[in-house]
């Protein structure tokens, strides 16, 4: 079981915090501050931007979908110990994780969620999408 501390108490953090009271976890919830507010904020605290490119409406409803899709969460934070506790919470929904570096990446995530927003705006498939960063490697 561990403590979980979710900034934000919108769609993304309630699925999420459901998702992870549901297997045990104990989650708590705060106001939606830029990550590095959040940090200052509570300073033991160990801070990792998250899965804001998964479309919550589809984790909730289809999840089989989400896992079979073998999308990925995009991960910010300076603790990599914290970012490999978060990989393996989305691991635990059949999520895989992208590591993007210290905080001061974590505007990159929410770019790529601005821009996966407009694509399910203007997609046929709408909300029923998800993120898929390959690795093509042999």
């Amino acid at each position: 079981m561990m403590r979980i501390g979710i900034v934000g108490t919108g769609p993304v953090g309630r699925t999420l915090g459901t998702i992870w009271a549901r297997a045990g976890h104990e989650v708590a919830f705060g106001s939606r501050d830029p990550a590095r507010a959040a940090e200052a904020a509570a300073p033991r605290a160990r801070v990792v931007k998250g899965f804001n490119t998964v479309v919550m409406r589809l984790l909730r409803e289809e999840p089989g979908r989400v896992r079979a899709s073998r999308a990925q969460v995009f991960l910010a934070g300076d603790d990599a110990e914290a970012k490999a506790v978060v990989a393996a919470l989305a691991a635990e929904m059949g999520l895989g994780a992208v590591d993007l570096g210290g905080l001061e990446a974590a505007w990159m995530a929410e770019a790529l969620a601005d821009t996966f927003r407009q694509g399910m705006a203007t997609s046929p498939a709408g909300w029923r999408q998800a993120v898929v960063f390959a690795d093509l490697r042999d």
